[in-house]
């Protein structure tokens, strides 16, 4: 698989199944130390940022009409199924560093 360079990861509604019920996290890529590179709780609450807990700072901005829910424990995203999306901008600690 070809890594992404120079283009920004969107995190679909497909591969974040947010709703009001739960907000589970995504987590995304493995560095050779076998860490997280993109740790996204989806449990902010309020604003416009989706939070990275990975420690390489991939935050990613709620685009669209994301809205915060309340979920069973914490918050949680509820997307509109076409347009909102939670964007990531391209990082080198996104790229992967073999195959998957």
């Amino acid at each position: 698989m070809r890594a992404l360079k120079n283009r920004p990861l969107w995190i679909s509604t497909a591969l974040l199944v947010a709703s009001g019920l739960f907000a589970p996290a995504a987590v995304f890529g493995q560095q050779t130390s076998g860490g997280p590179v993109l740790a996204l709780s989806l449990d902010e609450g309020v604003g416009t940022t989706a939070y990275d807990a990975s420690g390489y700072a991939n935050d990613g901005e709620l685009i669209g009409s994301v809205t915060w829910v309340p979920g069973l424990v914490g918050a949680g995203l509820s997307f509109n199924g076409n347009s909102d999306r939670v964007l990531v901008q391209d990082s080198l600690s996104l790229d992967l560093q073999s195959q998957i």
